[in-house]
């Protein structure tokens, strides 16, 4: 099948790979029975980490709903899993965020335009033992928090900028962090990885020594969370989600994540190569009306990443953006904006 894209300014040609969708290795969900207020959009759930037997589900904009992150029990989650029936819901506690007002004036402080910044939130999260890590993503500089856990609170304590690669995007950051235990070190990713520069960098707990690091092949689409596997005998050093929320006839004049996530710019200009490429990495379904989202493995190498796809999640709007290795599979969380839809936990088997 052909299909002839035109606007005013540009026509092109996209030839529909044929046979491939039938090659996709789609991944069965189990959706986690939550209690409570989970699954409110209002929580925009950015992140999920785990400190001990606890899962931390973290909001976008703790702010905006008391300062706190959510607190769900492992072992609740294991038990609901092993019920074929699925009856009892997993309950949670909350942790209090301290000193996010101030985190925030001193991220505003360091930065250059003042006047006209932009504060995005917590974008990704992980836990080093008893310390938490947070990306913050600003319209212009991202930022590294580092914060220490206490029984009932997150204590943010230190900052560190991060330079993005390109500003292209205003609504783009570096919503992936994993700790890499064998350097004992953190590497953060930004979603963005079609450009031809670093999107990574690497450095230390204490947040110094940034080392920058390359994607060795483009990938297309967002990358919106990653983790490390601890099981040392798996053959990549990181699980990630990448995720296409698909805009394209939402917006025929300004820029859409469509542009940025599969040319690397965002001017409304495709070439056909460009566009075969992209339809391809989606298993020839349409690249102009689905959305998609699947996992990739990670190796990381003389400050190079290296990525193969593991398995699809699906072709819905459901933007995922937290991942964390769960028994046999993958626990994931949707933020639910966009697309406005409830937020939610579930387990992906591998």
């Amino acid at each position: 099948m052909k299909l002839i894209i035109c606007y005013p300014l540009f026509c092109f040609l996209v030839i529909t790979i044929k046979g491939a969708s039938q090659e996709t290795n789609i991944l069965s969900e189990i959706p986690i029975g939550l209690t409570g207020n989970l699954s409110e959009t209002y929580n925009e759930f950015s992140g999920v980490a785990k400190w001990g037997t606890k899962i931390l589900l973290i909001p976008q904009h703790p702010d905006s709903i008391g300062n706190i992150i959510y607190v769900l029990d492992s072992n609740e989650i294991d038990n609901y899993l092993v019920d074929p029936y699925h009856e009892k819901k997993v309950s949670f506690s909350t942790l209090k965020i301290r000193n996010l007002t101030e985190i925030q004036d001193k991220i505003k402080a360091k930065l250059k335009f003042k006047e006209r910044w932009e504060y995005g939130g917590f974008e990704a999260a992980v836990v080093v033992k008893n310390s938490i890590y947070f990306t913050v993503e600003t319209n212009t500089v991202c930022f590294i928090v580092k914060g220490t856990l206490e029984h009932n609170a997150v204590i943010l304590r230190d900052t560190m900028s991060i330079t993005k690669p390109d500003t292209l995007f205003k609504n783009a950051g570096y919503e992936s962090l994993a700790y890499l235990e064998n350097e004992n070190k953190l590497i953060a990713v930004y979603e963005n990885n079609l450009l031809n520069r670093s999107t990574a960098y690497i450095f230390d707990t204490s947040l110094n020594h940034l080392e920058p690091v390359k994607f060795e092949s483009p990938l297309f689409f967002r990358l919106t969370d990653i983790h490390a596997f601890t099981n040392h005998a798996n053959q990549y050093d990181l699980i990630g989600i990448n995720h296409l929320y698909n805009d394209f006839r939402h917006d025929t004049i300004n820029p859409t994540e469509f542009n940025y996530y599969t040319t690397g710019n965002l001017e409304k200009v495709y070439s056909s190569s460009t566009l075969l490429k992209a339809q391809k990495e989606m298993h020839s379904y349409n690249l102009f009306t689905s959305s998609f989202t699947r996992l990739v493995g990670m190796t990381v190498r003389n400050k190079e990443i290296n990525w193969r796809e593991i398995g699809i999640i699906s072709y819905s709007e459901d933007n995922w953006e937290g991942i964390l290795p769960f028994k046999q599979g993958v626990l994931m969380v949707v933020d639910g904006i966009p697309p406005n839809v409830p937020c939610k936990l579930s387990y992906f088997k591998l």
